[in-house]
This record gives C-alpha cells, sequence and structure tokens, in this order.
C-alpha cells in the first residue's frame, strides 16, 4: 500500500489521539485529584469476626467512584486515625458506627472525629472505630475483641436511622450476621462470600488487570468511569 493511500488512516488516527488527550487535560482541570491510589475494592482485607474491614497502614488516595477521590490513612488495626497506643494520662473516647464514622467522601483532617479532638485540645483521646457498611452488631462484635487489648473511659455509637436498622437484619456478600440464638448470645451467620479468598480477578474491568492498572494510575478520564 502506498503511503498516500495511509495518510486517511494516519491523519484520523492522530486526530482520535489528540482528541483523547484533549479529554484527558478537560477532566485533570475540573478534577485535580483524579488520580487515584486505590479503588475501593483493593483497600479491604479479610476479618473473621466481621468479614471484611479497611487494610492496616494505608495511604493514599481513594477512588470512590461517585464522590470525588478523597485521601485516607489508617492505623495498624486498619482504622482512619493515628496509631493506637497503650491509654496514657489522657480521658480516652471510642467512637464506633459505618461509613459516617470512617468518613466517607472525606479527606482525613475532615473526619469529625479528627475535628472533634481538636475542640478538646490535649484532654482527651478520640480513637474512630467506623467500619464502612457495618451495622451495630458487627461494631459490637469487634468491639469486644478490641476491648481485651485496649483500655477506654467512654464508648459512643454513632446510628445511622437511614441503613443500620437493615445492616443489622441481614448478611451480604461479604458480611456476616448475628442473631440472637435462644441463650440470648449472639450466633455468627457467615458471610456467601470469604474475602480472603477474592483476588483482583473478581472485579470486572473492560480489560485485563495489568490494562487496568496502568489507566487507573495514569488516565482522569478512565478513572471517571471504571
Amino acid at each position: 500500500m502506498k503511503i498516500k493511500n495511509l495518510a486517511p488512516y494516519i491523519t484520523s488516527i492522530s486526530a482520535l489521539i489528540l482528541m483523547i488527550l484533549l479529554i484527558e487535560v478537560l477532566f485533570r482541570s475540573l478534577s485535580p485529584n483524579c488520580l487515584a491510589s486505590f479503588k475501593q475494592e483493593q483497600i479491604y482485607i479479610y476479618n473473621p469476626i466481621i468479614g471484611f474491614m479497611t487494610k492496616p497502614n494505608t495511604t493514599g488516595l481513594l477512588n470512590s467512584y461517585l464522590e470525588t477521590n478523597y485521601f485516607i490513612n489508617t492505623n495498624n488495626l486498619g482504622f482512619r486515625d493515628e496509631k493506637i497506643e497503650p491509654k496514657k494520662n489522657k480521658k480516652r473516647i471510642i467512637i464506633l458506627g459505618d461509613s459516617i464514622v470512617w468518613g466517607w467522601a472525606v479527606d482525613q483532617p475532615d473526619i469529625f472525629t479528627e475535628i472533634l479532638e481538636k475542640e478538646l485540645l490535649n484532654n482527651t483521646e478520640i480513637i474512630n472505630l467506623g467500619i464502612m457498611g457495618s451495622g451495630t452488631t458487627h461494631q459490637f462484635m469487634y468491639f469486644k475483641e478490641f476491648a481485651k487489648n485496649y483500655d477506654f473511659d467512654i464508648v459512643i455509637v454513632i446510628f445511622f436511622t437511614g441503613n443500620d436498622f437493615i445492616d443489622n437484619m441481614r448478611r451480604t456478600g461479604f458480611r456476616p450476621n448475628y442473631v440472637l440464638d435462644k441463650s440470648g448470645n449472639l450466633e455468627l451467620i457467615p458471610a456467601y462470600l470469604n474475602y480472603s479468598n477474592v483476588d483482583e480477578s473478581h472485579y470486572k474491568y473492560p480489560f485485563s488487570i495489568e490494562a487496568h492498572m496502568f489507566l487507573s494510575d495514569t488516565s482522569c478520564f478512565y478513572n471517571c468511569f471504571f
């Protein structure tokens, strides 16, 4: 094929590449934080008590799909707080809850537990034990294990009427449920799926996993849709 016959194809391909670059520039200008460090499914780890929770010692921008990407930093236990040390002379308040306490779509300094601790100055330590997608039964069962290793003074439970009733009565794919047995104790109803057996192939991407990760790290346009 002569070079002259290739000209229309070269022109079309060049125009397409230019259009993609212009769209990418537009998306980056509209959303400066669009290049996330993690997708939602990449920040979780299996937990035998509550099914799954956020990975410990995770730092970076989280792609929250429908919300603006936001910065997360998890501690040694996987919560969005500083490393939990043995209790000192300060009063220690534990706050339990779901994604509201965890800080969904909120940068680390803007989580209400962080703001509350600053307002209380140096007199009180606030520990955020928010677990995304959990009900109060999950929070209670996790807290029983937490309390074996850490001292505290006050426990506050944040209950969201929008979904916590439902979260306490159902089990989802990766989240177990707890029901009262005849003795009045909470009995575990296992989740349908075990997060420890799930890898990247569980999630549906338009390309290979390698291509998905590359585009996720380099393209704002791609991150807005996948």
